[in-house]
């Protein structure tokens, strides 16, 4: 590949990564969308709180095996007769081709993706979830695809104090919500949505 198209490559996949932790963040901390609303704590959702950090690790993974693929297929990498071309044959070129430092942690993050998938009893903790994406992010910078830094995110809700709703004779006024993810200091994304107080 000439260095424009690496340059694309490296663009592409930074972004896709960058976004799909984003998007993660927002769905980890769900119950801010309802907190922000309440004034304070949120009802318990058990099941879905259980099931999120496995869930979440479902997307993590697949957009890891396909960036591999694809990196693989770019590199023109040869797969040994004893290796499959799929995540564990991918994860084993990448080791013995000496592109990344940490295949044996990836493949327990394989393993643990294989366990959510095919176990509808097991589940993961939060700290097993960043342990694997900060695996994945490491395999991925070692082969220039993501910058070194590696996203440390963050959420923040906000409300607004009402406001009047010019020509609205029936409206109180409105709140102006929202739920922002942060890498640091720096805004990735923010959520924000209007509610109108009614007169009746």
């Amino acid at each position: 590949m000439n260095n424009n198209s690496l340059q694309d490559r490296f663009e592409d996949v930074s972004s896709r990564w960058s976004n799909l932790l984003i998007e993660n963040a927002f769905a980890r901390h769900h119950r801010l969308f309802h907190m922000i609303k309440s004034g304070g704590g949120s009802s318990p959702t058990p099941i879905l709180d259980d099931a999120l950090p496995g869930m979440l690790l479902l997307r993590v993974v697949s957009m890891f095996d396909d960036i591999l693929e694809q990196h693989i297929n770019d590199a023109e990498l040869i797969f040994p007769r004893d290796l499959r071309s799929n995540l564990h044959g991918r994860i084993e070129l990448l080791g013995i081709s000496n592109l990344v430092s940490n295949a044996e942690q990836l493949h327990e993050v394989r393993v643990k993706r294989n366990q959510v998938a095919h176990d509808s009893s097991f589940r993961i903790v939060w700290n097993e979830y960043d342990y694997s994406v900060a695996c994945i992010h490491a395999a991925l910078s070692q082969l220039d695809l993501v910058p070194d830094h590696q996203l440390q995110l963050s959420c923040k809700s906000e409300r607004s104090a009402l406001t009047g709703v010019p020509d609205a004779p029936k409206v109180l006024g409105e709140f102006t919500y929202s739920v922002s993810v942060f890498d640091g200091e720096n805004l990735c994304a923010k959520y924000e949505w209007k509610e109108r107080l009614m007169n009746d």
